[in-house]
């Protein structure tokens, strides 16, 4: 009781999340933040492995993802500063570094659940994503984070067009 049936989520899932992090481990070379972006991988997969296998109530499932995203954000993975539209300069969060990363994070995932409801759109969809903050992060200008940012977003595209089914 309470266990789904079915058994394609562990296939899918551990596939999926081992295709988009350990490449992201073995790549990262000590850069503190790819690393830390691989191991909230992870647990993202292991939470979407749980929530997947086991039929958790919508309120289970978002305190789950607030989770992941407050355990990204706690290893250092936040937003420091964001580009507002029609604005020429950077604006920086200072303290609401972290909430604002939060909340973003809570919404790309909510926006993939969506997408989950048409078959093939999901897969397509964050290819695209990953395409255009890779390549984003690498043609904006120097950053610090801008070579962990392009090869995580260019690792997640190729992840994701491996997932898609082709026509």
């Amino acid at each position: 009781p309470g266990v789904r049936p079915r058994r394609q989520w562990l296939v899918s899932g551990l596939s999926t999340t081992a295709a988009l992090s350990l490449p992201v481990l073995l790549v990262a070379g000590g850069h503190p933040q790819v690393q830390a972006a691989a191991w909230v991988v992870m647990a993202a997969g292991l939470a979407g492995l749980v929530v997947d296998a086991v039929a958790l109530p919508r309120l289970a499932q978002g305190v789950l993802a607030g989770g992941v995203a407050v355990l990204a954000t706690a290893s250092g993975l936040v937003m420091v500063e964001v580009k507002l539209p029609f604005a020429r300069h950077m604006v920086a969060l200072g303290a609401w570094s972290a909430p604002v990363s939060v909340v973003w994070l809570l919404a790309i995932v909510y926006a993939v659940v969506l997408c989950r409801r048409l078959p093939g759109l999901t897969a397509g969809l964050v290819a695209i994503v990953g395409v255009t903050l890779g390549l984003a992060a690498l043609l904006v200008g120097p950053s610090r984070s801008a070579p962990a940012a392009g090869l995580l977003g260019l690792v997640l595209a190729a992840v994701a067009a491996g997932a898609s089914r082709g026509g």
